[in-house]
């Protein structure tokens, strides 16, 4: 998944384009408090991202 996609499923799962950004931009305690926005430069941190996501759609992220 590439950064263009991710944002797109991200957009989604948020609801609105400015839900995704700020989402992006804020530190997340299920990675590691790290930002998604930092780790979207790499695949493995592309992956994390979208494995999260995927979870708090289907309303299992915990």
């Amino acid at each position: 998944m590439n950064e263009a996609e991710l944002m797109e499923l991200c957009t989604r799962v948020m609801g609105s384009a400015e839900l995704a950004e700020q989402w992006m931009n804020r530190c997340s305690m299920a990675l590691g408090y790290e930002r998604p926005a930092d780790l979207i430069d790499t695949q493995s941190g592309r992956e994390r991202v979208r494995v999260l996501l995927i979870q708090i759609e289907g309303g299992v992220y915990i």
